[in-house]
């Protein structure tokens, strides 16, 4: 009873990715201890979990929804300064109406409609506009004379937690690069057959006596069902993932 042989490089990411998930799941099922498989299953695991993670992020991080929402309230924060210093340029009080002019003649200095701008350009131009607006002394004061305060400290804290989840994910893509997944699928491949050579030879020394046999059974029905799915498509070229942006 030996392990069916399969040519792994032949399956694609998302292929090996589940593939990887149930060879782990059938052995823990098996019992890895009394395998004696442990610290191979532990090594593929860890692998093989870095592996999914990476894919996961190429194909949409968990991060981007929080960066939507954090600029959609940078976006709020920012368009309700503009639509507050706009009515009180028509404030009765002429210092009040004054502060406002200022400080919508130095929004205007940073672009138009600066929440639809392209993420960067937002996040530069409000840190801009909230530096510039303490820096400066006219500036300080007209922020001082309409109490705006409030409202720069939830601009501020809104465009910090934007700048900093939406750098977390350019972290998170460049690990996710397809040559860094190539390069950590082809080291899983290679623990996987330290893996499989392992309890391949204690199952031999045991005369595949149980749990050995029912571990090899299972794999090897595992692997059955992958090599179907490659004779299947036997005669296309090397597999180029379609959601990939480069062969894996």
């Amino acid at each position: 009873m030996k392990f069916k042989g399969i040519k792994l490089d032949r399956l694609r990411v998302g292929e090996y990715v589940q593939f990887a998930t149930s060879v782990i799941k059938l052995l823990q099922q098996n019992d890895p201890a009394a395998l004696g498989i442990v610290p191979q299953l532990a090594a593929f695991q860890s692998i093989s979990d870095l592996i999914e993670n990476l894919y996961g992020t190429y194909h949409g991080s968990r991060i981007t929804p929080q960066i939507h929402t954090l600029d959609q309230r940078r976006g709020r924060a920012i368009s309700g300064i503009r639509l507050y210093l706009g009515g009180l340029v028509y404030h009765y009080d002429p210092a009040i109406s004054a502060a406002a002019h200022t400080l919508v003649r130095n929004m205007k200095l940073h672009g138009a409609g600066i929440a639809r701008q392209n993420y960067m350009a937002e996040t530069a131009n409000i840190s801009h506009i909230i530096d510039h607006w303490a820096s400066n002394a006219k500036l300080a004061a007209a922020v001082a004379t309409l109490q705006l305060a409030p409202w720069l400290a939830e601009l501020q804290a809104a465009n910090d937690a934007f700048h900093t989840q939406y750098m977390l994910r350019t972290v998170e893509n460049a690990a996710a690069s397809p040559t860094n997944i190539k390069e950590q699928r082809v080291l899983s491949e290679k623990l996987y057959y330290t893996l499989r050579n392992a309890l391949g030879a204690l199952a031999l020394v045991h005369n595949y006596a149980q749990p050995w046999g029912n571990a090899v059974n299972d794999l090897n029905a595992l692997i059955g069902q992958y090599k179907t799915l490659l004779s299947s498509r036997a005669h296309e070229p090397m597999p180029q993932d379609e959601d990939m942006a480069e062969e894996l």
